[in-house]
């Protein structure tokens, strides 16, 4: 740590603190400091460490300047500082064409990670960081990442190192994601969900920036899941077994009786997004997962077509 000066706190995580600091070379940059005593699944700062050197730096997922630990045995990841947090953007009245230029940034982040077999499982605003107030954006925050066991990642040694055991690809955790961007199945206590989990969050995410800041759900209490689940209800209207078959895996969901809240239009709920956004937004925010598009098939939609 001697390295580094102008340390100052900004923030704490789930289990790691972040500060920004100067480096040697006086260039600020992110220090994302986390305990190896506190690890537990599903986070684990060796695993992001891996992940982030084998992937940080290519398709927008933020670079790893560099890694140590330090004397007290806690992971220190070096960041770029990235000053913008796409939290703060979504609120900005931006012209579509660079709303078009950020959000076809990070789809191309989900898109790359899928391709490689890591679900990152907590796709939110926070997690997606700005350059400057026109781009680019990178994904972060890899500290709750899966790898499937087929992924080439998982043959790298150091990331077998930081395996975390007790997710097998059927009994994934399920208390991933943050609040209101987290995918239905999770609500539902479903194990065996798949990367269509970011792709619900990233629908979320995309409903808000082109919703001028406003989110699609919205609850009064975050941390409450019934809550979420009649938030989810009365925006895309109540499901059944026929519209959503995957529910009939789902441990809990035979066990409540819905009230029935009627289909809207996502044209209706986001008045305010251009048609190929809604277009975008309705791909994902689909109830049965093997329905929403993936990140690769989103990027040749209308509303990311033209850009290279």
């Amino acid at each position: 740590m001697n390295a580094y000066t102008n340390i100052t706190f900004l923030t704490t995580g789930a289990s790691s603190k972040i500060s920004t600091a100067a480096n040697s070379t006086g260039e600020t940059v992110i220090l994302k400091i986390s305990s190896l005593a506190a690890q537990r699944v599903p986070h684990s700062p060796l695993r992001e460490r891996a992940l982030l050197r084998a992937l940080g730096g290519r398709r927008n997922i933020v670079a790893l300047l560099s890694a140590f630990t330090n004397e007290d045995d806690e992971v220190v990841l070096v960041l770029p500082f990235l000053p913008v947090s796409l939290s703060e953007f979504a609120c900005r009245n931006a012209e579509v064409a660079l709303k078009r230029s950020i959000t076809r940034d990070i789809t191309a982040a989900i898109a790359y990670l899928h391709e490689r077999g890591v679900i990152h499982r907590d796709i939110k605003p926070q997690n997606i960081l700005l350059k400057s107030a026109s781009g680019p954006a990178y994904l972060t925050d890899f500290g709750t990442a899966w790898v499937a066991p087929s992924s080439d990642l998982c043959t790298a040694a150091e990331y077998g190192r930081a395996s975390v055991k007790g997710e097998a690809p059927r009994e994934k955790v399920t208390d991933v994601g943050t609040g209101v961007y987290r995918a239905p199945e999770l609500l539902f206590g479903y194990t065996a969900y798949g990367a269509e989990v970011d792709l619900w969050s990233w629908g979320c995410v995309l409903a808000e920036v082109y919703g001028e800041g406003r989110r699609i759900f919205e609850v009064d209490d975050e941390l409450s899941e019934f809550a979420l689940v009649r938030a989810i209800f009365e925006t895309l209207g109540t499901p059944d077994l026929e519209s959503w078959p995957e529910a009939r895996k789902f441990p809990a969901f035979s066990k409540f009786r819905f009230v029935g809240y009627p289909t809207k239009p996502l044209a209706q709920v986001l008045r305010t997004a251009p048609e190929e956004a809604v277009e975008v937004v309705a791909s994902l925010l689909r109830y049965e997962s093997s329905r929403r598009e993936s990140a690769k098939g989103l990027l040749s939609m209308r509303l990311f077509s033209g850009f290279v």
